[in-house]
């Protein structure tokens, strides 16, 4: 997540990112996602924000997701998850893979125009 606010702040900072996260699973995942992994990646340019409501995604990713978003989330950007790919590619039900993209070319393009 840090790399994503990273990235955004320093090429569309001026279009309004953030990251988006979203727990569909109670206990720990949502817990540790509150507690521990918000309060880590505060950052004054690119905030990270819980969106409770989100669905899209859901099956898809396992129990966690983050979507990467401009213009206070008006604009979408890319998108990610924890998935069991590798959990079930290695039989290992503790193995844990996020995954995670950005459309370059609307980054591109957004970072190019002016605040809308």
């Amino acid at each position: 997540m840090r790399y994503w606010q990273d990235v955004l702040g320093r090429t569309i900072a001026h279009r309004r990112p953030r990251v988006e996260l979203t727990a569909w699973a109670d206990g720990a995942v949502a817990e540790r996602l509150a507690d521990t992994v918000l309060p880590a990646v505060a950052h004054d340019v690119v905030p990270a924000v819980l969106d409770a409501a989100r669905e899209k995604g859901r099956g898809y990713y396992d129990g966690l997701a983050l979507a990467l978003t401009a213009d206070d989330g008006a604009v979408d950007l890319g998108d990610g998850g924890l998935t069991s790919f590798t959990a079930r590619l290695l039989e290992n039900r503790k193995e844990r893979c996020l995954v995670s993209c950005v459309s370059t070319e609307r980054l591109a393009e957004l970072r190019a125009s002016p605040t809308s």
